[in-house]
């Protein structure tokens, strides 16, 4: 699996593109917006260029192909925390420099603890889902935490020192898990009897199978010599016995298929990552421009109709002239909306979006919309800083600028009014997922090169055919504009890399926001 990364500039904008499988790739962006304000609003343009023995254009390829092969999730992020953090009130004194040490945040598992206490004195629907969230949310700081934490202790090249940092670790890790069910354990079951799903129990499992994975991560690049490995070995060896004995339908076997562990932990990470999915759903019906465009435009036609009418209102209503004046008049008015239709949707297309997805939370209250768009561009009407970036050096490029690409572009605006903050701690993050299907892409895909023939000692083997669609996205947001290049390496069975192309200048002195239009439809 390839895996590009952006690093976070000033746009408070960080980026991963990565491929899934052969035939799909995703594009991960984490976006941010001030304290201050827990609105958002940013635009995501996409320009695909496509050599034209893909055959990818206006007459094969609708945009209603390109909406289904795209699949969008939108979720909030989550802020990074130390494990110290997790522990409250109860930190002990060998760990309390750590805890002391960071931004003081709030204690969700006391949270916790308040939320249960509430659903046991006054039983209702808004208590049930604030007790759930809230341990569901412990289990997501936790989680987080926990992986940062190894992935700093596993960066760490000396194995006396790696040795240190992990036992360190866990020790924070059995003490949050310690707090976690002295806390909840015993209340939990009385709580029990006014829930769907057993939420503590379930969040449980779930915190044991992500430490006996981490701690056995960890276990693997410790030095045996080490007196601290002992109580590290110990430590995880224990873990897995409790998750054993209390939930046995979670742990692999080295001679079954696993299906059933793997189905459980499947299930477990969407229950407990429920509160951060944000629901998006289509909203069904046309804007309110394309009802006024529509309306226009009947009424531009239905003129022509009266004005017949009109002129000949004195003449017999049922001779022969008036008779051929109104077929011809009727011909008129649908020709003339089928005309006006395509220049006014060729003017106003750029403000029309082709579908509009509401935002809602997890409980179904409406958060903003996302509004994308999908045309073919001529190269000529693309934004300069666009066509800067897409230069055509490389040698596949130089070939293909003999014959017009075709040019696919896809634009996504996300209006967000009011940003949720579950966990409290006043940031505001968004992770923007998409996913992109390339199936389509490869249907007319050639499967082999041919294979040369002899020249002189020399000779060309057969390999697969390889095709390169590059791929130019613009963001635009309230701290600027971020351009960026990528090019995706395709044969005809999927995928095989995507490599990000560096600009030879910057381009985001060449061009603003608004430069020449969004976009440019041929």
């Amino acid at each position: 699996m390839s895996l590009v990364r952006r690093r976070p500039t000033a746009s408070l904008l960080a980026e991963a593109v990565k491929i899934i499988g052969r035939k799909r790739f995703e594009i991960r962006q984490q976006v941010s917006c001030p304290r201050e304000d827990r609105q958002l609003h940013y635009l995501v343009e996409t320009w695909f260029f496509f050599p034209q023995s893909l055959q990818i254009n206006r007459w094969s390829y609708t945009p209603s192909h390109f909406q289904q092969s795209l699949k969008s999730y939108i979720r909030l992020g989550v802020p990074v925390r130390t494990l110290e953090s997790l522990l409250g009130e109860a930190v002990p004194d060998e760990l309390r420099g750590e805890a002391e040490a960071g931004e003081m945040a709030p204690d969700l598992l006391g949270e916790c603890r308040d939320r249960l206490n509430e659903l046991l004195r006054d039983n209702t629907a808004e208590a049930r889902e604030r007790y759930e969230d809230s341990v569901k949310l412990f289990c997501i700081a936790f989680r987080v935490a926990l992986l940062a934490r190894k992935k700093a202790v596993l960066a760490i090249e000396d194995g006396r020192e790696r040795t240190l940092a992990a036992y360190d670790l866990t020790r924070v890790v059995t003490a949050c898990l310690k707090r976690y069910r002295k806390t909840l354990g015993t209340r939990a079951k009385e709580a029990r009897r006014f829930l769907r799903a057993p939420a503590y129990l379930y969040c449980d499992e779930y915190l044991s199978i992500i430490t006996t994975r981490t701690l056995g991560e960890i276990v693997r690049g410790l030095s045996p010599v080490e007196k601290r490995s002992t109580y590290i070995l110990a430590s995880f060896g224990a873990q897995r016995a409790y998750r054993r004995i209390r939930y046995p339908d979670s742990m692999p076997s080295k001679d079954g298929d696993n299906e059933l562990p793997v189905f459980r932990w499947s299930v477990l990470k969407k229950y407990v990552d429920m509160p951060l999915f944000l629901l998006v759903q289509r909203h069904s019906g046309n804007s309110l421009l394309v009802h006024i465009l529509y309306s226009l435009i009947a009424a531009v036609a239905m003129s022509l109709a009266l004005t017949v009418t009109f002129v000949w209102e004195d003449a017999d209503f049922f001779s022969a002239p008036i008779f051929v004046i109104a077929v011809f008049a009727y011909i008129c008015r649908e020709r003339i909306k089928d005309v006006l239709k395509g220049k006014m949707f060729s003017l106003f297309g750029k403000w029309i979006p082709d579908r509009v997805l509401r935002v809602s939370d997890s409980y179904g209250r409406r958060l903003g919309i996302c509004a994308e768009q999908f045309r073919f561009a001529a190269w000529d009407k693309l934004p300069k800083a666009v066509r800067v970036l897409r230069n055509r050096t490389h040698f596949v490029d130089i070939l293909n600028a003999f014959h017009n690409e075709d040019i696919l572009y896809y634009s996504k605006t996300i209006d967000i009014k009011e940003l949720p903050d579950p966990f409290h701690e006043g940031k505001n993050l968004l992770l923007d997922i998409s996913r992109f299907d390339i199936s389509d892409f490869l249907r007319h895909a050639d499967d082999v090169l041919d294979e040369a023939p002899l020249i002189g000692d020399e000779r060309l083997l057969p390999g697969d055919k390889v095709y390169h669609v590059d791929m130019v996205r613009r963001i635009t947001h309230r701290c600027g504009c971020d351009l960026e290049r990528f090019r995706l390496v395709l044969t005809h069975a999927g995928l095989r890399r995507i490599d990000e192309i560096k600009p030879l200048f910057d381009t985001t002195q060449t061009a603003s926001p608004s430069d020449e239009g969004r976009q440019g439809t041929a």
